[in-house]
This record gives structure tokens, sequence and C-alpha cells, in this order.
């Protein structure tokens, strides 16, 4: 029985959609990877076992799903995987249960884990994604401070390796804890799989490749965007209407797809305390009987920049008129998108959502034709990008007061 348990940001989103995509495959070489009820992964199951809610989801909500889980990996006569990132934060004691739940099926857990100084942007990141206006100056300060500080960050709660290996070191033996290390910058995107195939038994020949925009990444100036819209965001909607709206459309959809985005760094000035963490990490690894898969060379701090606190890919702010002119910008391409929808939906002429784009831009001449409820004409188009950039800069005054 294999529990894969993250840790989040380590590339868990793609094995997940690359396992779901290969399930028949996946049989074929006896491997269940259940379908979870509800939910295309094991997300609601997880937070079941755990006895959380997330966000507008309560724990009434998902009662028994766990149960229905182990049901399914009890119903197979061969090797089972479950795998979602939140069981890097069980306790002990939730790890003695789920030991329980599959025995006599001997468990197997599988940490994957990242170099930390590319590790704590994209979870940065991910918080944004999710509601948190938190700088990046803070998050990265608050960070520091490590997990045995008095009342840590919580993002060592899913994040601190040797934390997580201790708790499941007290309920699975050694030689059962595969710790797989996440290719280096510039590796081949199918590296990461195939350790985890190596794992579990598996030949990938002819499996599908999901797609790798699934969860995109964005550059510095589009987290600050994000985090304004979130300012508002956290007053003025619920969140079921925000993973609707922002989670899973204004950022895949409008904020990724930005071209020349800046890439968030660590500045020089945070190596000593990251390689620190790096280098009791690998003392961890190297103890014991712990099964490595990959190359700890793989977790060596790269992402790192000569200190400038002017430079917004270290800082993750910018100038007040900088924001405020993307913030135009993404309203520009919300406009292009419900003009497309409305000739769609009404029957005009269907120009598309990158005419519409060059319309609002004024890359487009003479009125656009059409039923559509937005001002006609590059002109007045070009007139109100300029007054969606006021309207965003004196949002941003407000939001700052």
């Amino acid at each position: 029985m294999f529990v894969h348990v993250g840790l989040p940001k380590t590339g868990t989103t793609h094995v997940q959609a690359t396992l779901a995509a290969n399930r028949p495959l996946l049989a074929a070489q006896g491997l269940l990877y259940p379908r979870a009820p509800r939910h295309p992964q094991h997300f609601l199951a997880v937070l079941d076992f755990l006895q959380e809610g997330f966000g507008a989801i309560r724990p009434s909500d998902v009662a028994g799903l766990w149960q229905q889980l182990v049901g399914s990996v009890e119903a197979w006569p061969g090797r089972a995987l479950v795998s979602h990132e939140l069981l890097s934060g069980a306790s002990a004691d939730e790890v003695s249960r789920l030991v329980h739940d599959f025995a006599p099926r001997d468990v197997h857990a599988i940490v994957s884990v990242r170099d930390l100084s590319r590790l704590l942007p994209a979870v940065w990141q991910e918080r944004a994604k999710n509601r948190v206006v938190e700088s990046w100056v803070d998050f990265r300060a608050e960070v520091a401070r490590g997990p045995a500080a008095g009342s840590p960050h919580d993002f060592w709660k899913l994040h601190d390796v040797e934390g997580v290996i201790a708790v499941w070191r007290q309920h699975v033996p050694d030689d059962r804890i595969h710790v797989v290390t996440v290719p280096a910058s510039g590796a081949d995107e199918s590296l990461l799989f195939d350790r985890i195939a190596a794992v579990l038994g598996l030949d990938r020949t002819g499996f599908a490749v999901p797609d790798a925009g699934a969860n995109a990444s964005l550059g510095a100036l589009e987290l600050a965007v994000l985090r304004e819209v979130n300012a508002v965001a956290r007053r003025r909607i619920d969140r079921l209407t925000y993973q609707t709206m922002v989670k899973r459309y204004l950022v895949p959809k409008v904020l990724a797809a930005r071209t020349g985005q800046l890439k968030v760094t660590m500045p020089e000035t945070d190596r000593s305390w990251v390689e620190a963490y790096t280098e009791r990490v690998g003392e961890t690894l190297a103890s014991g009987k712990l099964d490595v898969v990959g190359d700890p060379a793989d977790l060596t701090p790269t992402n790192f920049a000569a200190a400038d606190e002017a430079d917004p890919s270290q800082s993750g702010e910018f100038p007040e008129a900088v924001v405020a002119a993307a913030l135009a910008e993404v309203v520009v391409e919300l406009l292009a998108d419900r003009a497309a929808e409305q000739r769609r939906r009404t029957g005009g002429p269907g120009r598309g959502r990158k005419a519409s784009q060059q319309a609002l831009r004024g890359e487009d001449e003479g009125p656009t034709s059409g039923q559509v409820d937005v001002p006609q004409g590059a002109g007045r188009l070009r007139q109100v990008a300029a007054a969606g950039r006021r309207l965003s800069s004196g949002l941003l005054r407000l939001l700052r007061r």
C-alpha cells in the first residue's frame, strides 16, 4: 500500500494528473489508483481522514468519503496508491490510524522534496491563489524563523521535511519510506514521474502526458495584481465564488497567459538560512535506511539573485502605476472574453477572443459589429483602457490607506 504524502508544490499536481489519466494502464500493471467519490483526485477523502474543512467545505460535507476510498483498496487484490499532499501534515496519531485502516497491507510512504529556494516562491504563489495577501518580504521573514520557532509560520506544517519524516518513522520502517527528490531546474519534465514510477514498480511506456498548464505559474507582477484582487475579494465574495471565478478562471486563463513574466527569486541575503536548513535535511536523508530516490544534489538551493531591494523579483512589489496599468490590461482581457461570449450567445459575427482583444487594445480599425454591450470603436476602447488605469490607480490608493 503506497501513500504519496507530497510535500505540496513538489510536482504533486502533475504526478496526480498523470496517474488519473492512465488508470487503465496502472490497473493492467497491478496498481490501483482508486477513483475518489465526488472529486477526480483524493482531496475530499483526505479531508475526511484528517477531519478538516477547506474553504467553503465543512468536515460534515465529506464525512464517510475516506472509508469509501479504503473500501476500494480493500476490494483490490494488488498494489494500491493514495496520493494527496495534505497528508504531509498528518500527526503521529493520524499516521497510526492510516496504517491501521490499510492493514494487513504494508504501508509505504512516498515523500517528494524540493530545493527550498524554488519551493518558497511556489508556496507563496499558491497562498496568493487562495486569497492570501501576505507580501513576499513578510512571508520570507516569517518562514526564516524556522519550524522550531514559537508559533512558526504555517508553511512549516506541511513543508518541514525533517518533521514529516520523523512522524512517519514512528509507524513505518525506514526501508518503506521513499524520499523522492524533485529534479533540478531545467531537467526533463518527465523525470519526477519516472522516479515515482520506479518506487511503484511501473513501466510508463504508453502513458498519456497531461497538460502541463494545469497549475500554471505566475510572475511577480501578476502576483501583485492578484494580491490587490484578493484584498477586495476577501471582503466582497465568498470562498466558493473566489475558487470558481479567480482561482479557476482569472489565474489560469488571464494572469498566467500574460507574456514576459518576471520570475520571483530569493535575495542573496536569505542564502545562509536556506542552506543551513537544506544541510539538516541532507543529514536526515542520510540517516537510518531511508530509500532516497533521485539525487540529493537536486536539493542544493540555486534560486538566488544578488540582493537588491529595488528589484521587484525579490521584493514582489511594484510602483502603484505599474500595478494599475497591469490591472487595466486584465480588465481589457476580461472585457474581450465577455464580448466573445456574448457574440456566441447572441449569434452575432464570431470574432473570437483574439479579435476582441485586438479591438480593445486599439489594434482593430472601425466599429465592431454584432450585439455587444461594450463601447464600439478602437478610439473609444482605448479611452476605456485609460479609464481602467485611472480607476485601478484610485482603487490601489484606497486599498493602501
